[in-house]
């Protein structure tokens, strides 16, 4: 089958859009949430805070509308998947071990941290400071190759011989039981959303016969893994904090959840727990964005929108001098909402660097470039394309929380040098004219 026939047969309308309707129900369901759920959120100018979201949902949808109907470009480099998905593979073999000692610290107990994951997360606070230090330079240099393991053997499985892809499994599954003995949730949400996604993105690639049932089950088993995860992100926060439920009352804005909300009023002792402890965790981004719109504008040249630059700025300088002028940390100085401990929604991390009218014209681009992935994943022959949509999928699903996709080292320069190589490898040709 030629490029040309290939991209006319997988490059549908609704495939065009599927990433970008995703997005907008998820992202508009997040709103929803903490305006109706159980938590009381208080907002001092709420026509400008969801006049703010509204535009920055926009932004989105048009961003990704002003390339998803455009032609697919060939690909112009000389490395191809598979070679991609080897390098990885090694580097994360090298990395696996010390990793897993490291996010342990030194003590591999994994039925200890399923007991107590609260007892596993401070273990690894206590020792990360210290001890990796020199890891984290490793995986802030091989970050582009750690990286892309997971969504190219999704894709690619099927060209790697049997050994190839035990081994690339076994890096997988050992990678998911490191969050699990850190006492940590975030990995396990991102492994289903990737693995659920690229399963999808095969499927469609293959123009599988039968993909309406395959999503219809797979729907199904994401809705038990999701809330698997949940369970344990239950377990995880609740034994942090030495208690026997989610927490009903947030300190820092001196609220009470709503036991009456409509997402939680007819739902059990042990559903409403799980809901309210979730719409905190989503929500509470929304919160430190509605305290950030209020601050006059700081800029931070750049270093405001990364956790992981602000933290290289305070070890080269010994100070934090620009981090200071970031919203997260004014919020912290000025509000008492600590930085590390609360969500503040990416949205504010951006400002720091741009403002908030600067923020909707990033969020726009951030749309056009999520197109422009998902159309060379789909058609073009680009490896790099793989792991680039693959952090914009996780960026736009922490929307609410954080900009992840740059916080730490090692997805800072994934995230930036995959998009380099992304970008210099891509053809000004089209594969095809697509109608």
């Amino acid at each position: 089958m030629t490029d040309q026939v290939e991209a006319q047969q997988i490059l549908k309308p609704w495939v065009r859009v599927l990433p970008i309707a995703l997005a907008q129900v998820y992202l508009n369901f997040t709103v929803i949430l903490f305006a109706f759920g159980p938590w009381p959120w208080p907002i001092s100018n709420k026509l400008y805070f969801y006049g703010f979201l509204g535009a920055a949902h926009l932004a989105l949808l048009m961003g990704y509308l002003s390339r998803c109907f455009s032609n697919p470009v060939e690909y112009r480099g000389k490395i191809n998947a598979i070679t991609l998905l080897k390098f990885s593979m090694i580097v994360n073999f090298m990395l696996i071990g010390p990793t897993i000692m490291a996010a342990s610290g030194g003590r591999i107990d994994l039925g200890g941290a399923l007991a107590d994951p609260g007892a596993a997360y401070q273990a690894k606070m206590d020792v990360v400071e210290g001890s990796s230090i020199i890891l984290n330079s490793f995986r802030f240099v091989l970050g582009p190759l750690i990286w892309p393991l997971l969504p190219l053997f999704m894709l690619y499985r099927d060209k790697l011989n049997k050994m190839a892809q035990l081994i690339c499994m076994l890096l997988i599954f050992l990678g998911l039981l490191t969050w699990v003995m850190m006492g940590t949730n975030k990995g396990l949400f991102d492994f289903i959303i990737l693995f659920s996604c690229f399963l999808v993105i095969k499927w469609i690639k293959n123009n599988d016969p039968a993909l309406s049932k395959k999503m219809l089950r797979l729907g199904l088993a994401f809705i038990f893994m999701f809330f698997l995860a949940g369970a344990f992100f239950i377990k995880s926060t609740t034994s942090r904090m030495k208690i026997d439920e989610s927490p009903r009352y947030f300190p820092h804005a001196q609220m009470y959840s709503n036991d009456q909300s409509v997402f939680v009023r007819y739902l059990s002792y042990d559903q409403q727990s799980f809901v309210r402890g979730f719409s905190a965790y989503v929500c509470i981004g929304y919160y430190g964005l509605g305290q950030a719109l209020d601050k006059p504008f700081q800029s931070t040249y750049g270093l405001g929108h990364s956790l992981f630059l602000q933290l290289v700025e305070k070890r080269l300088t010994g100070k934090e001098t620009i981090t200071k002028r970031s919203l997260p940390d004014r919020l912290e100085l000025e509000n008492g909402y600590d930085k590390l401990n609360y969500w503040h929604s990416i949205y504010t991390w951006i400002a720091s660097d741009v403002g908030f009218i600067g923020t909707i014209v990033v969020v726009y681009f951030i749309g056009r470039m999520m197109a422009m992935s998902w159309l060379d994943v789909l058609t073009g022959k680009n490896p790099f394309a793989v792991p680039v949509f693959a952090s914009y999928l996780l960026c736009v699903c922490y929307f609410p929380a954080n900009n992840q996709a740059v916080a730490f080292g090692e997805y800072f320069s994934a995230f930036y040098v995959l998009h380099f190589f992304w970008l210099k490898t891509r053809s000004k040709y089209s594969i095809v004219e697509v109608s």
